[in-house]
């Protein structure tokens, strides 16, 4: 009867790490693709309309929607699938950019849909902040500094959120972010 409990135990274990597994891949797209999204993300379509309220905590910050409505992010979806060999069945629910600017952090939440998909464009120094957070609701459990072209998967229900810049970088932190059913 042990070996049935033991049994049982490892597998609800390896569910829960599973389930709070978090991918970080650097240096994901070629040189011209990144530009490209650069490019992209430059546009005047930045809205004041990203963040929302978590409680008594309340955070807005800049906001690209609906760029699942293109072409070209639908083609980069395509690719981050093939790439990461994720599973067919696998949909783009929503493509959006989320632009931070110094004192914008954003606040602990899960996402929409069953995986989310984080990429990182632009040029980075690590004392700018900016970093990706992840919680289990009571204390951190991982970050992910924000660097040039890194991709970061991980499950949607996992809590996390990213910080805002610290005063002396005067750009927009930018993200890229692919919410997959």
């Amino acid at each position: 009867m042990k070996n049935k409990k033991d049994s049982l135990y490892l597998l609800i274990l390896k569910l829960k790490i599973m389930k709070n597994k978090i991918d970080v891949y650097k240096d994901f797209f070629d040189f011209q693709t990144n530009e490209t999204i650069i490019k992209l993300l430059q546009r005047p379509k930045w809205s004041f309309t990203g963040g929302g309220s978590n409680g008594n905590f309340k955070s807005f910050f800049w906001h690209m929607d609906n760029l699942e409505t293109e072409d070209f992010f639908q083609n980069l979806f395509n690719t981050i699938k093939n790439k990461l060999k994720l599973n067919k069945k696998y949909k783009l629910l929503r493509c959006y950019a989320n632009g931070q600017t110094a004192g914008q952090s954003g606040y602990e939440h899960q996402d929409d849909g069953d995986l989310t998909i984080l990429y990182f464009p632009d040029y980075w120094e690590y004392q700018w902040g900016g970093h990706l957070l992840f919680s289990n609701g009571k204390e951190l459990t991982n970050i992910v500094e924000y660097s040039k072209n890194k991709l970061i998967k991980f499950n949607a229900k996992q809590l996390h959120f990213a910080t805002a810049p610290v005063n002396i970088f005067i750009g927009l932190r930018t993200s890229l972010a692919f919410k997959i059913v």
